[in-house]
């Protein structure tokens, strides 16, 4: 779904993490998108009800009880104290795989490694100016990182991870990067995450 939708075009395609962002996403899109004069469809990758809620309720709110502010931009969700670590790895990931995530960053913390981990909510923008400003954001993120891993419960042709490597496969200047994919063809539990940082930091 979220391949064909990518290359359909003016469409915002959203994968929330949890019934909170995905709560605060409609808000979101009833706020920046329906806008009068304005004419652009969104499409939801909704979690199951059985998922984890992974932000508080309070997350998205600000103090004055307001809506936070909403970028566009992904967020770094969890991001390892210890920067001395000897080992480095990157999680990109969106929709209810970001619990694994960080669950599994959590272990791999311990393993001595430092270990950030990217919430990407929208794979897709009707807006290119939104769609550049992600670009730069991963072309920056990837710039200060050796080893990126993205999750998605989507096939790893045309969704989250397609997205990503392309990206990055556009700067030449990429010589030390890796990057690898995990979809629903992978091992997507916690374990399985940590093997596979395991793998690509070990190659």
């Amino acid at each position: 779904d979220i391949a064909i939708l990518r290359n359909l075009g003016n469409i915002n395609v959203f994968v929330p993490a949890d019934e909170i962002e995905n709560k605060y996403l409609l808000s979101v899109v009833e706020k920046f998108f329906n806008k009068e004069g304005q004419s652009s469809f969104s499409y939801f990758k909704i979690s199951s009800v059985d998922s984890v809620n992974i932000f508080d309720e309070n997350y998205f709110i600000k103090n004055d009880g307001m809506i936070k502010e909403w970028t566009g931009m992904p967020e770094i969700v969890y991001f390892s104290k210890n920067l001395e670590a000897q080992f480095e790895v990157s999680i990109i990931a969106c929709g209810p795989i970001l619990y694994n995530a960080i669950m599994a960053a959590k272990e791999l913390e311990e393993m001595n490694y430092k270990v950030t981990v990217l919430n990407m909510s929208l794979i897709s923008s009707s807006n290119e100016y939104i769609n550049e400003k992600i670009k730069s954001f991963i072309n920056n993120f990837a710039s200060n990182h050796k080893n990126i891993i993205t999750l998605e419960e989507h096939s790893k042709v045309g969704g989250l991870g397609s997205l990503v490597a392309e990206i990055i496969a556009e700067n030449r200047n990429r010589l030390n990067l890796r990057v690898e994919r995990m979809g629903i063809e992978d091992n997507l539990s916690v374990r399985g995450i940590v093997a596979k940082c395991e793998e690509i930091v070990g190659y």
